[in-house]
């Protein structure tokens, strides 16, 4: 396949992939959207624990002890004080971490090709 010189035509093409990329995207938005339903997953389940005893005055790895670092835990505490106590608290802070997740790695590979110069403005 050869590179188009056109600069319209080149620029019709980026668009055209990043049409299907945000349509990918709005699609699996919606097909994790069910998830709000579904109870929490074994370690959910555990991190969940671990922040309801940290809310009531624990302290983690002393009085609550999981061994993962203290994010996790510091973000479910957060999400449960502002979204309340709910397993759908839970699928929403997944959500929101896969689209975070999805928009910074779009910007860090757009950062890079626009320094390489592969992607038009």
């Amino acid at each position: 396949m050869y590179a188009s010189r056109d600069p319209d035509a080149r620029s019709s093409r980026v668009r055209w992939v990043l049409l299907a990329l945000a349509a990918a995207a709005a699609g699996a938005f919606i097909l994790r959207i069910a998830s709000v339903a579904e109870p929490l997953g074994i370690d959910q389940s555990l991190w969940a624990s671990a922040v309801r005893g940290m809310s009531r005055g624990q302290l983690l790895y002393r009085d609550v002890w999981e061994q993962r670092p203290p994010g996790i835990y510091l973000i479910y505490l957060a999400g449960f004080r502002v979204y309340g106590w709910t397993p759908a608290t839970v699928a929403w802070l997944d959500i929101f971490a896969s689209a975070a997740t999805v928009v910074l790695l779009y910007a860090i590979v757009r950062h890079d090709l626009l320094e390489a110069g592969r992607v038009v403005r």
